[in-house]
């Protein structure tokens, strides 16, 4: 069963051992290892279409990040999730494609904190239309500089987006 407001709790294996309700205070420091998905665009001629967090957001203002993401409610699929989240987010219904699950271990502690499948959609840049609320626009990367943006401390994105597009690159 789907519990909107909740999200599952899950071990080093992906399995689901509990679930907790989203509040702010958790939302605030998901130290729960949980859940995630997050969508990349993908052009035509295979690059990568990012968004810019809006500079109102409270955590990394300005970065980049995936054009869609979210966590999966309770009970939810990822594949699920995402399609969900695109619609809602994007207000698209298109087929995505699942690439790799990606361990999450917190940035500052390295401490285990979940998964997160990513996927891409072919898509458009022009088509895309962002909640200002939380992005700012978007920034689109070719294949050839990705490996440069991922080595350049200059570029601000998040650590998910920096795993996720090394995951990206390595795929070819």
């Amino acid at each position: 069963m789907i519990k909107p407001g909740w999200v599952d709790i899950v071990d080093e294996a992906d399995m689901v051992v509990g679930q907790v309700e989203r509040t702010p205070a958790w939302d605030a420091t998901r130290h729960t290892p949980h859940r995630c998905i997050q969508v990349y665009g993908l052009t035509a001629d295979g690059a990568i279409i990012l968004a810019k967090r809006a500079l109102t957001v409270s955590f990394m203002p300005g970065a980049l990040d995936a054009l869609v993401g979210g966590l999966p409610h309770a009970g939810e699929t990822y594949d699920a999730c995402a399609q969900r989240k695109l619609q809602a987010e994007l207000g698209l219904n298109a087929p995505l494609t699942a690439l790799t699950k990606l361990r999450d271990d917190e940035t500052m502690t390295g401490q285990f904190a979940g998964f997160c499948q990513l996927y891409t959609v072919a898509i458009a840049p022009a088509v895309i239309q962002l909640n200002p609320a939380n992005s700012s626009g978007l920034v689109t990367v070719s294949p050839t500089t990705l490996e440069t943006w991922l080595t350049d401390a200059t570029i601000v994105m998040t650590s998910a987006t920096r795993h996720a597009l090394a995951a990206l690159a390595a795929r070819g």
